[in-house]
């Protein structure tokens, strides 16, 4: 690094996991965690107990926490995560699954980092929009990012009985189809060298 070219500094991601078993989103971050480019990203990982897959993280370069990550999360893990995201200048947190997208939640309001939050499954619970809800109300934030990794979701919160929260969906969050591929199928469009 020279005083006329710095290093630019890498962004820091902060993966809030609310399962860590063998599963599809568990080893989608897996894949993410080794194949992001170094130079540019830092992935940290939060996960709620001990694992394969915690092991597999720390293998590609993630610093792992581990706190309990329930519903209804208890003071320390909120402390836990907002004193982790201050200390190592968190960029932003990124919450899977509904019981993570309440800690996730909870503590971008607390940090004022965005929170994204990724729906794994076929339906987005009132836990999950509910969650995001009270950051923008706690903020006054700009928006939020709600990701659909299947593909129902889009179509699917246009058709809810919401009433007037649906002015809310449409000025304050933004669906975008990830469009995940499953395993075997990523495993087989890879190239070897």
């Amino acid at each position: 690094m020279d005083a006329l070219n710095p290093t630019p500094r890498r962004v820091h991601v902060l993966q809030v996991l609310g399962n860590a078993i063998v599963g599809g989103m568990e080893m989608s971050l897996i894949r993410l965690a080794r194949e992001l480019p170094r130079a540019s990203f830092r992935v940290s990982v939060l996960c709620p107990f001990e694992s394969f897959i915690t092991s597999e993280l720390r293998n590609a370069g993630c610093d792992v926490l581990i706190a309990p990550v329930r519903s209804d999360p208890g003071w320390e893990s909120i402390q836990t995560a907002a004193t982790y995201v201050v200390d190592e200048h968190v960029d932003v947190v990124h919450a899977h699954l509904s019981n993570a997208h309440v800690l996730g939640a909870l503590v971008s309001s607390l940090t004022e980092r965005p929170c994204v939050a990724t729906v794994h499954g076929r339906s987005v619970t009132m836990l999950d929009l509910e969650a995001h809800r009270e950051i923008f109300e706690l903020l006054g934030l700009r928006g939020g990012h709600l990701g659909d990794v299947t593909g129902h979701h889009a179509h699917g919160l246009g058709q809810l009985p919401l009433g007037g929260a649906h002015a809310f969906l449409d000025a304050r969050l933004h669906t975008r189809q990830l469009g995940a591929q499953p395993i075997e199928a990523a495993a087989g469009s890879r190239t070897h060298e």
